[in-house]
């Protein structure tokens, strides 16, 4: 029985609000389909359920409950299980008003009964306190005229003008054909500004701001340049996304109509379940749909607009809080926000609206809760992530192999520190671990018939292919005719019929230059962390 007082404290955190909210909900989606009232509705869920996941993440991975941060954390994991939860009715059935309205109840009701469980808990107050962070720098920091910081604020409006107005609807190979030539040469003086302040005496969440605001430059410019979309995928997302809404099956399926099986050796097995195409787009599936049934929204810029906003808000402070628990001090962390989005695959990724872009970011938010677990060891940090992990198989593929493969090689050597005790026997089934970590996903896909063995294989092209993509030397040296698909993940290996020339780009060799460095900070990075063997929290 619930007692008067637990009745008291039901209405005082409003959570009573969640039934009159599914009422309004139920006839939104049925009955009046008006867009204002939608987002009213939207809003008002994700931040009533989000009240429930700051909770949890206040008492299980020691967020403050307050914190900004936390509270786009909160509504951030409401929206992503929000979007599990169609995927798989999208997954394994179809797509209609009444299962939309199920997962909404669905998510609300497991989120709240999850923060009573976790409010209950006693572990909390039995468990070691979290090791605790520096919360100065060692390192001096420059005092620069607060002038800084409304220039950087000035110019980045100023860029943001530039790109609006020069905003096009013409055919074009790449974006660089329509923005302004001017637009390049002042965003490297509006990463120069931001890297001074980075150095500077500024508070961290300030700084933090500008990081967030840098990142949706960085990534916007697509969808503020040009009035469609950019790529054929997103166009074919969308054909997909408005057979959803329509109601149709998307084959195979698991329940309903047109539910194949079939033989595998001496079993019988759903068909869905060898559909890893469904899987890999049913997470972006489910979020775009949601929010078009609820919203009213057209689909065509829920997908011009999606992923850059939630990569430009979401990565930089999960990569901030990532970067603090590595490194231990506030500072490194926003450094290590800002670094992560020098590479060009995370540039790229986060301008458009596809199922690997969403899923990058669910990966390295299940990531970010998956190294406070490994730091602190608490039961319920691990349930969550394990969760997540279970969620993430409707989800892009390739992170949810990632995320399974890395809660793998953590259980493994978890059990070899509780069991193996000789130095030895353990460094040498660390070093078969790795092996058959490297070799894990390579073989997954040949299991899926996704990738195949070459009948002749040449190593030699193979390191020089290997070497000039990643160091930059192909780019460097010449811009190809020819599109480079692979390897761009530092450099983008533009081909000559989509390459726009600027005063960067004339002379291209101190790409080299700056991967040289990049390759040597990451192994002398790795050689200290072997040498650093007694992290107490750390080891695992």
């Amino acid at each position: 029985m619930v007692s008067m007082r637990q009745w008291k404290q039901y209405w005082k955190q409003k959570d009573w609000l969640f039934v009159p909210l599914m009422v309004f909900l139920w006839l939104q989606l049925t009955v009046w389909h008006d867009p204002i009232i939608g987002l009213l509705v939207f809003v008002f869920y994700v931040w009533l359920v989000g009240s429930w996941w700051r909770r949890i993440l206040r008492n299980i991975f020691f967020m403050k409950e307050k914190n900004v941060m936390t509270h786009v954390f909160a509504w951030s994991v409401v929206s992503i299980i929000l979007g599990y939860v169609v995927s798989i009715c999208i997954v394994w059935y179809r797509f209609t008003p009444v299962v939309l309205f199920f997962s909404y109840l669905v998510t609300g009701c497991c989120s709240a009964v999850l923060a009573h469980f976790v409010a209950k808990r006693t572990w909390r107050k039995k468990m070691q306190a979290p090791y605790p962070h520096n919360t100065s720098p060692s390192f001096r920091l420059c005092k620069m005229p607060k002038v800084l910081y409304l220039v950087y604020l000035v110019l980045w409006g100023f860029l943001v003008w530039i790109l609006v107005a020069g905003r096009s609807s013409t055919v074009a190979f790449t974006p660089w054909q329509v923005i302004s030539s001017y637009y390049v040469p002042l965003f490297f003086l509006l990463s120069c500004v931001l890297g001074a302040l980075l150095v500077s005496t500024y508070k961290t969440k300030a700084l933090l701001f500008l990081v967030v605001l840098h990142s949706f430059l960085l990534h916007a410019y697509l969808p503020l340049s040009h009035v469609m979309p950019w790529g054929g995928d997103v166009w074919r997302t969308m054909a997909v996304e408005k057979q959803i809404i329509d109601g149709e099956y998307i084959y195979p399926v698991l329940v309903g109509h047109g539910a194949e099986w079939v033989t595998i050796g001496p079993f019988d097995v759903p068909r869905i379940f060898m559909a890893p195409h469904k899987y890999i787009y049913g997470h972006l599936w489910g979020v775009t749909v949601l929010l078009a049934e609820t919203m009213g929204w057209s689909l065509l810029h829920i997908n011009i607009w999606l992923v850059p906003i939630l990569w430009s808000l979401l990565m930089p402070l999960i990569f901030f809080r990532m970067g603090r628990l590595l490194y231990g001090t506030p500072r490194l962390g926003l450094w290590f926000s800002a670094l992560t989005s020098i590479p060009f695959s995370l540039q790229a990724l986060g301008g458009l609206t596809l199922a690997v872009s969403l899923g990058t970011i669910v990966f390295f938010f299940t990531l970010m809760l998956c190294i406070q677990y490994l730091r602190e060891r608490v039961p319920c940090q691990r349930n969550i992530v394990l969760m997540l992990a279970v969620l993430s198989l409707f989800g892009y593929s390739l992170y949810a192999l990632l995320t399974w493969l890395i809660l793998g090689i953590s259980l493994f050597l978890s059990l070899l520190s509780r069991y193996v005790i000789r130095p030895v026997v353990s460094k040498s089934l660390v070093t078969v671990m790795g092996f058959v970590s490297i070799f894990f996903i390579p073989v997954v896909e040949l299991l899926a018939k996704t990738s195949y063995v070459p009948e002749q294989l040449i190593v030699w092209a193979g390191v020089r292919q290997l070497v000039g993509q990643f160091s930059g030397w192909f780019y460097a040296t010449m811009i190809r005719p020819h599109d480079i698909l692979s390897g761009n993940i530092f450099v983008n290996h533009t081909p000559q019929w989509a390459f726009v020339e600027n005063m960067f780009t004339v002379w291209r060799y101190h790409v080299l230059i700056l991967m040289l460095l990049v390759f040597l900070g990451i192994g002398m990075k790795l050689f200290h962390i072997l040498l650093e063997e007694k992290r107490r929290e750390w080891h695992v």
